[in-house]
């Protein structure tokens, strides 16, 4: 029996709304203009949410997401897509608009998608009583900037600019109209891929935080003394000494003086601390505790640079090169280390090997969860151009298929992790023949990563495996149905993705009668938008609404089905198919009944 909520009292309905996700309100105010206004009355009379609603426009798909929570992540309540991508998907009216079905959100289909993004953030806006509190675009959403700026009074608090690399033949233009015409007043990133030709001679800010990730090599020093921040972070920066120097100077002079933390990543591991003597930084081995006062986080200088302000400001600078450096010191040094960690329980570390971008590189991760930090780098001499270096215990200090075989000749046991990632600087004449290497060669327990952009007629008629997760990311193109039978994976995801319908039945047909045993995780993300779910009868798919979680064996990641179709191995095992516009994703359930949520 329907429940009658257009007639529940105020108190219960209240308490009925209090207990629905943001995605989950949106969705049911497509019911009816009944239960929208309903809803829509519900948020007016209510205190003012805490929560942030963000505005996205990426790879040619507008959304609306929300933060129920500063400690929570962002969840898609709606989308906009341009009608193209349905291709003979059927659709419903609802309320004037098309829609499809995702698995979490409303999915509205336009002719003009642009039209469709402001529509739909008009419509959450309206329904929540909220104004858009940061926009998240590429190169394709610029439009969204002047609209937001003369849709709203107050400034965006946040702002995300990222590269996409489908579209990028105009990202210098792009980037400057970015720089030039955003307003915002707590967090902007900008992670473009920009010419190394690029300059900007404009100002940024005031705001609180300013991130520049991977490419950073075009911000100059009169760049940092022009950008009016607390925070400002910079990946990849071409900074030399010389600039820190006059940063620093401009600094104690008075200049930047909002400027809380600074954080300079640069592209080539070469940077020296050298301070000229007017700046009177004095090197301290004492331990101090900056705190942001953007957020609190907290960072501990063991030992360092110390510099003041002629207001008495006084700031502290560390230049890291991690504990590799110190066995640099001596012989006897080095020794002691050595002895230290051989004596104490093995380590729960991992050491990462790198050879990319002509340079190799040791990186180390202390936890699962902590990031990689690189220990020691090697380049070529070449290099070094003139600048002074020093011998150091016999050593100057200062592509990777062939790492392959060395990992495989030096150690028994097979590596625990493996990335290949592609590299837009070196001509890829030899990338089919390379990733056949790649693909043939390597032995990987745990997780293997790779990223090539291969020719269209590139094949492979190898297997790979047994492994646990295996990533083929943007050039998925090659992977054929009898690849995806004979890679030997619990958890197997590609991106852009060619295979037909006919290609998944028949590897459906495949994994009933026992094939691909060890599967757990199937996730597809097709090149094209076209893929329609259209099973054969022989392999007695059914339909279904029920709620289902999937959770992965070796880590306990979980997945919510919110329906789909659900399909059954002869030895009894189960399986769940989710088709969305652009990707199919299936989880299996080994041995263990499939959990619902009902």
């Amino acid at each position: 029996m329907p429940f009658p909520i257009l007639r529940t009292r105020p108190e219960v309905l209240s308490e009925i709304i209090s207990l629905l996700e943001p995605n989950e309100i949106v969705t049911a105010s497509f019911c009816s203009k009944n239960v929208k206004r309903l809803l829509k009355g519900y948020y007016k009379q209510s205190e003012p949410l805490e929560w942030r609603l963000f505005m996205t426009n990426y790879d040619a798909m507008g959304g609306v997401s929300i933060e129920t929570s500063k400690d929570g992540g962002q969840k898609t309540v709606i989308a906009a897509k341009h009608i193209s991508v349905l291709k003979g998907r059927e659709l419903e009216d609802t309320n004037g608009f098309l829609r499809g079905f995702s698995q979490e959100h409303p999915v509205l289909y336009f002719n003009d998608r642009v039209l469709g993004t402001k529509l739909i953030v008009d419509y959450v806006t309206d329904l929540f009583n909220l104004d858009v509190h940061g926009l998240i675009i590429d190169i394709n959403g610029i439009w969204a900037i002047d609209w937001i700026h003369n849709r709203r009074e107050k400034t965006l608090e946040s702002f995300e600019f990222y590269m996409n690399h489908k579209y990028n033949s105009n990202a210098d233009e792009a980037l400057d109209y970015v720089l030039r015409n955003t307003h915002v007043s707590h967090y902007c990133a900008i992670g473009d891929n920009v010419s190394d030709d690029f300059k900007f001679d404009g100002k940024l800010g005031p705001m609180k935080q300013l991130y520049i990730s991977s490419k950073g090599h075009w911000v100059t020093c009169d760049n940092l003394k022009n950008f009016d921040c607390r925070d400002i972070g910079i990946q990849g920066s071409r900074l030399s000494v010389q600039d820190l120097n006059s940063f620093l100077r401009h600094w104690r002079a008075g200049g930047s003086s909002r400027m809380e933390w600074l954080h300079l990543n640069f592209e080539e591991h070469t940077f020296q601390e050298k301070f000229d003597e007017d700046l009177e930084v004095v090197k301290t081995d004492e331990e101090r505790v900056y705190r942001s006062s953007c957020d609190g986080w907290e960072r501990v200088f063991n030992g360092g640079y110390s510099i003041q302000r002629a207001d008495g400001a006084k700031a502290m600078i560390q230049c890291n090169l991690g504990r590799v450096t110190a066995s640099f010191c001596s012989k006897n040094v080095e020794r002691l280390l050595k002895t230290h960690y051989q004596q104490r329980k093995p380590l729960e570390w991992r050491l990462i090997m790198l050879d990319y971008d002509s340079e190799g590189l040791v990186d180390i991760k202390t936890s699962e969860e902590g990031k990689q930090i690189t220990v020691i780098a090697a380049k070529d001499i070449s290099v070094l151009n003139g600048n002074d270096m020093k011998y150091i215990n016999g050593y100057l200090i200062g592509n990777g298929t062939w790492a392959i075989d060395w990992i495989n000749d030096r150690q028994e046991k097979m590596l625990d992790s493996f990335v290949w990632e592609k590299n837009s600087k070196y001509n890829n004449s030899n990338a089919d023949e390379t990733l056949d290497y790649v693909l043939r060669n390597t032995r990987v327990s745990l997780y293997c990563n790779i990223d090539d952009n291969v020719s269209d007629n590139f094949q492979y008629n190898g297997k790979l495996g047994p492994t646990r997760q295996l990533w083929i990311r943007s050039s998925g193109h090659w992977v054929t149905c009898d690849n995806l039978m004979n890679f030997d994976c619990l958890l197997f995801r590609i991106e852009g993705s060619r295979l037909s319908v006919s290609d998944l039945n028949s590897f459906l047909r495949h994994w009933r009668a026992g094939g691909s045993a060890r599967l757990e995780w199937l996730h597809l993300k097709f090149e094209e938008h076209t893929f329609q779910e259209r099973f054969d009868e022989d392999l007695e798919v059914v339909e279904t609404n029920e709620e289902r979680v999937f959770r992965r064996s070796f880590d306990g990641w979980k997945r919510v089905f919110y329906g789909g179709y659900r399909i059954q191995r002869a030895d009894g095992t189960k399986a769940m198919i989710q088709c969305e516009p652009g990707r199919l994703l299936m989880g299996v359930w080994h041995g263990r009944a499939i959990q619902s949520l009902q």
